[in-house]
């Protein structure tokens, strides 16, 4: 059980010179990047976090899946031997109950190496903390579009009024040609390393999140045949099972594309903080995509909500986080959760995390596969974003506008 830190527990500030009480150099970057003051990235009460960005209490319960020896048919020769079906059929049903019991796991021996993740590590904190604000800016937000891409410094990039995140951010998208003219911008001389190592990790996060989706794929018929027995025959249920299937897996590719053009490569950087305790590196929120695929550093800061607290989640090394986003609870029909999370902060270190965002086109149809008992009525990725940055709404509230009244 996590044990709540008391309302009136004061989290250490950090200076940078002794005595002085003054901001740190990081602090003062930042703030001075964002236009703000310290007292403007202060949250209302009720959202300030009651549990610090390492009390890890209750977050070594997340489970954690071991990828190692799992193969798909798809990726190889069509023909699988009897241990690799074992191990991939148990990680598959793993992942399934993680994400019907969590909304979140983590993943080892994923294949994403390690040397590579050290890399973007590298470059990315090249960019946040050793360029100039001015030359970040070069690829600014635009507050006002339905599909922003680029960098954000606190509210610097968007519509955020209040309760603003003590973050900076880089979203990317997925298109080699379009994220290259990002780099083009910052860069003369379109830093060749950062455009290599960047294509090869978003390679190499895409292949992983498509292997975990067609595990978590090939679990839904099985689980939506026991929440919903009222839409099951009693002939044919093997049968009906593997068609349910295979309609499931090709509806998923057809609503990403072969391309995947519509993912996303979302970098954040959260500086160390003078008051934790008073704000959120990012709010209560749910990811609205499909899957979410995530390294993060060692410092720890991700929070899931879990059985009514906030669970700090232990970082573990060359893991991976996986969660489930809206757009998947959607076409599961419930079965897997999105689940609410935020990231807090900590005075003395920085952190750094690093998503892959799994993402429909934007005319593609979100709806439940293969269930007579919707609960969710269709509507096209590309509504539902707008619809997400139009209201900018707390949590998982979005999947309450689009929800079938009594199901």
């Amino acid at each position: 059980m996590v044990v709540l830190i008391k309302e009136n527990f004061a989290w250490p500030a950090v200076a940078s010179k002794k005595g002085t009480g003054a901001p740190s150099e990081a602090t003062n970057a930042f703030l001075h990047g964002s236009a703000l003051e310290l007292k403007d990235y202060v949250w209302k009460e009720q959202e300030r976090p009651l549990v610090a960005h390492n009390q890890f209490d209750n977050g070594e319960l997340m489970p954690v899946i071991d990828m190692s020896g799992v193969r798909l048919c798809a990726s190889g020769n069509g023909t699988l031997s009897m241990s690799e079906r074992q191990r991939t059929q148990t990680a598959a049903a793993e992942m399934a109950r993680a994400s019907q019991e969590w909304g979140f796991f983590q993943i080892i021996n994923h294949g994403v190496p390690a040397e590579l993740v050290k890399k973007m590590e590298t470059h990315a904190r090249n960019f946040f903390e050793g360029l100039k604000p001015e030359e970040k800016k070069q690829i600014l937000r635009d507050a006002n579009s339905n599909k922003p891409m680029g960098y954000a410094c606190g509210g610097l990039g968007t519509r955020l009024k209040n309760d603003i995140p003590w973050m900076e951010s880089l979203h990317l998208p997925s298109s080699s040609a379009e994220m290259e003219r990002y780099i083009w911008r910052v860069w003369k001389d379109g830093n060749p390393e950062f455009r290599k190592v960047l294509s090869e990790f978003r390679e190499a996060m895409e292949k992983v999140s498509i292997k975990v989706m067609d595990m978590l794929m090939d679990m839904l018929p099985e689980l939506q045949e026991k929440a919903y027995p009222q839409s099951a025959t009693a002939a044919g249920g093997l049968a009906r099972m593997s068609a349910n299937r295979s309609k499931a897996k090709a509806g998923i590719e057809k609503m990403v594309g072969d391309k995947r053009n519509n993912s996303i490569v979302r970098l954040n950087y959260y500086p160390p903080c003078p008051q934790p305790n008073l704000t959120l590196g990012l709010g209560v929120h749910s990811d609205p995509h499909l899957l979410t695929l995530l390294h993060q550093d060692l410092v720890g800061g991700l929070q899931v909500f879990k059985d009514g607290v906030w669970t700090a989640v232990r970082p573990r090394p060359n893991a991976l986080i996986v969660n489930i986003g809206d757009a998947l609870q959607v076409t599961s029909n419930d079965i897997y959760k999105s689940v609410e999370h935020r990231a807090v902060c900590n005075s003395l270190k920085s952190r750094l995390s690093m998503g892959f965002f799994l993402t429909p086109l934007d005319d593609a149809t979100i709806s439940p596969f293969a269930s007579s008992s919707s609960r969710y009525r269709p509507f096209t990725w590309k509504e539902y974003r707008e619809q997400m940055y139009a209201n900018r709404p707390r949590g998982r509230s979005n999947l309450l506008h689009y929800r079938i009244q009594n199901s």
